[in-house]
């Protein structure tokens, strides 16, 4: 789970284990973080440490994100 805030350039991410990692936009390719919403993507990481001792996530890429696809109902014969 991710949560990135594209105004102040920062974030959080959420490991398997449950611990909350800060993460900066620098940490992502090309420095800019997330663009618009982050619900249902997937990213992959390091962890590091920072200057105060902090665990932070590293080199962020962002996993290619597919939405599921939903049936669409039939109206009179049209899809």
């Amino acid at each position: 789970m991710i949560w990135f805030n594209e105004t102040e350039n920062y974030g959080y991410i959420a490991t398997a284990e449950g611990e909350r990692l800060y993460v900066h936009g620098s940490a992502f390719a090309g420095g800019k973080g997330i663009e618009g919403r982050c619900k249902g993507i997937e990213v992959t990481f390091d962890v590091a440490e920072d200057e105060e001792g902090r665990r932070v996530a590293k080199d962020v890429a962002v996993v290619e994100y597919s939405a599921p696809h939903r049936a669409r109902r039939r109206h009179g014969g049209r899809v």
